[in-house]
């Protein structure tokens, strides 16, 4: 909760209100149990006051939204419940009874979730699982979204065909409880968080809209900011879907606790570097049978240049989101750019902080 305990600090100081502690009662604006309502901060206009935490109606964890700013003033909007970082954009529903429907969402044998903190190369997998799972060069990114449960309503997940191929930015704890229970497959994807950072910072500053689940695609608040002062929200994990490293330690938290889980691990870079053989790691987790010759063929299909100019292409790329021109889904697909970058004062910053985060964690030398 310290992230979200010093983003209303400092808005409650801003009007004036000295005293802030953990049992506070917070000024904020909330999403109510069957609409939004935008409670304004102004004096002169009424204000709603509630307990941080709990929806009274259902005992459950409750939704608000958290403007987390930057140095200079810039500010991002996004969804936060119990603590946690969501996006930004608004759902029809509150988005914690949301995500209450996606921990009830009834799975099936084969289904399979990528699971990634965000910039990891989740699209681009998306699309080489979906093809391996099908059997197919069949591209779907503009035809089902990613089919994200955190975007998409679970009528519409339901309708789907199997095998189902969805993607999440999710935690364990906010996925489908029926995953432990069914051992449902996950990929588990991860990339250098550097690199994170920095396609992080061109998608933030480059998004004008998101889905909203049934509501299509809502718009989001504009960030401008600087690259040092997002860096340093990155690092202080007061972006959308909070800390790359928390998202990171919790995963191996969670996967201790569930030695039943069926997870594959893959890095981005290893995408970028043996790519029909990431393939073919891929379609042995799926039980497929494959050729070297078929791998090839569903690496090409998907490569990243191929991606990128379908990306571009209005009646192809993906329609779970947009951007503002000059941006795209596929930006660099590279490894070693985030160099371009971080200047040396950044780099052993984020090298600090990434040591004493990562402390205690498998990953320590991944990328140090």
């Amino acid at each position: 909760m310290a992230s979200v305990q010093r983003a209303c600090e400092e808005r409650l100081s801003s009007n004036g209100q000295k005293e802030c502690s953990d049992s506070c009662k917070h000024t904020i604006e909330i999403e109510d149990r069957y609409w939004h309502r935008e409670i304004a901060l102004e004096d002169e206009i009424e204000k709603l006051v509630i307990e941080p935490g709990v929806d009274t109606n259902d005992n459950l964890p409750m939704s608000h939204k958290v403007e987390l700013k930057d140095r200079s003033g810039h500010s991002i909007l996004v969804n936060c419940v119990d603590g946690f970082y969501f996006h930004r954009g608004a759902t029809p529903r509150p988005f914690h009874q949301h995500l209450e429907d996606i921990r009830d969402m009834q799975l099936r044998p084969d289904d399979v979730f990528i699971c990634a903190y965000p910039k990891s190369g989740t699209h681009w997998m998306w699309e080489i699982v979906s093809m391996v799972a099908h059997e197919d060069l069949v591209y779907r990114n503009h035809l089902e979204r990613l089919n994200q449960p955190e975007f998409r309503s679970i009528r519409y997940l339901d309708s789907l065909t199997s095998p189902r191929v969805m993607s999440s930015h999710l935690h364990l704890r906010h996925l489908p409880r029926q995953i432990c229970e069914n051992r449902t497959k996950i990929i588990l994807l991860r990339r250098n968080p550097k690199s994170v950072a920095v396609s992080y910072y061109h998608m933030t500053k480059g998004m004008k809209s998101v889905e909203g689940c049934e509501a299509g695609l809502v718009e989001v608040q504009d960030y401008d900011g600087q690259w040092d002062d997002y860096l340093q929200l990155f690092l202080d994990g007061e972006v959308p879907w909070g800390s790359w490293f928390d998202c990171l330690l919790d995963w191996e938290t969670e996967r201790k606790k569930h030695p039943e889980l069926q997870v594959l691990d893959l890095t981005f870079e290893e995408m970028k570097q043996n790519p029909v053989s990431t393939v073919l790691k891929v379609a042995s987790f799926l039980g497929k049978e494959m050729t070297r010759q078929w791998a090839m063929s569903i690496s090409e299909a998907c490569n990243f240049h191929n991606l990128k100019t379908r990306d571009a292409n209005a009646a192809t790329r993906c329609m779970d989101l947009t951007l503002k021109e000059g941006y795209g889904m596929y930006r660099k697909g590279e490894t070693q750019e985030w160099k371009k970058w971080f200047s040396d004062a950044q780099n052993v910053r984020f090298s600090k902080m990434f040591a004493t985060k990562m402390e205690t964690s498998q990953y320590l030398r991944e990328w140090s």
